[in-house]
């Protein structure tokens, strides 16, 4: 029998019964939170703490999505782990953009209890702050610029706007919202080889593309807002670096910074892991 975890222990199951292929995916759902933690931390020192203490709630409703997702997927429920993913995601970005646009929180009213009467009194779609078209959203135009402000710095050109941050995400809230849609309607696993062959070609994949977009989009946020020196971000660039080394560079809360490294290296690896 698989163990269910419950909303008030989150904590992610031993390794040691499970397949490689769960253990994959667990492993990718730790490391999101991990860099979620970092970029909280980060957070609290570029904005107004008590702020941030109060999107905090939308980051923890996020990371029990991601986890309900995880749960569903390692269960076979693979069109239902893609609809918690989906709203993981939507969160999760939605708490960048809240963390830059306080009016726009303001607006976005919580509650605890809904009734068949409620209606909202925002509506916030995840694809209207994607929009690339004539009108485009303020959110696409700046994380777009900061973008090729940052690639400029790391020296790397001609990124295909395929692969550019907005278009990714774009991507992969297309495929996420197949699973609420109805559109995507994988076959039932018949047993657990079955289903960790879908883990394998399904569900890890889209979820490491969604990681990759949201890493990349704080560490757009944190290096426009903190001014990163070039030297600085080749040493994030190398997945570790000292906190000293960063204070020696004139970087304020080194501590925090040296941390973004890991993640940093994920989407901005050194140019030999890339080429290789």
């Amino acid at each position: 029998m698989i163990a269910i975890r419950p909303v008030w222990n989150t904590a992610v199951p031993k390794r040691g019964d499970l397949p490689a292929e769960v253990v994959a995916l667990l492993a990718v759902e730790e490391r999101i939170v991990r860099a979620s933690d970092v970029y909280l931390e980060l957070a609290r020192i570029l904005a107004e703490e008590e702020y941030v203490d109060e999107l905090a709630s939308l980051m923890r409703s996020a990371h029990r999505d991601l986890t309900g997702g995880c749960e569903m997927a390692r269960t076979g429920y693979i069109k239902q782990a893609y609809s918690l993913w989906r709203s993981w995601f939507e969160q999760s970005i939605f708490f960048l953009y809240f963390l830059e646009a306080p009016l726009h929180k303001a607006a976005w009213k919580v509650k605890a209890e809904i009734s068949q009467d409620d209606s909202p009194q925002y509506r916030l779609m995840l694809h209207q702050l994607f929009a690339d078209s004539s009108e485009k959203h303020p959110f696409t135009l700046v994380y777009d610029a900061r973008f090729t402000s940052l690639t400029a710095a790391l020296k790397i050109s001609s990124v295909p706007k395929a692969q550019r941050p907005i278009q990714r995400a774009s991507r992969v809230l297309t495929v996420l919202s197949q699973g609420v849609h109805g559109t995507y309607q994988p076959q039932s696993a018949e047993n657990l080889e079955a289903l960790c062959s879908q883990l394998d070609t399904h569900c890890k994949p889209v979820l490491v593309a969604a990681e990759e977009v949201l890493n990349t989009l704080w560490m757009l946020l944190i290096t426009d807002v903190i001014a990163l020196p070039e030297e600085v971000l080749v040493k994030l660039r190398e997945g570790s670096v000292l906190p000293q080394a960063l204070t020696d560079a004139g970087v304020d809360e080194a501590d925090s910074v040296a941390k973004l490294a890991p993640f940093f290296a994920l989407v901005f690896p050194p140019p030999q892991e890339k080429n290789g």
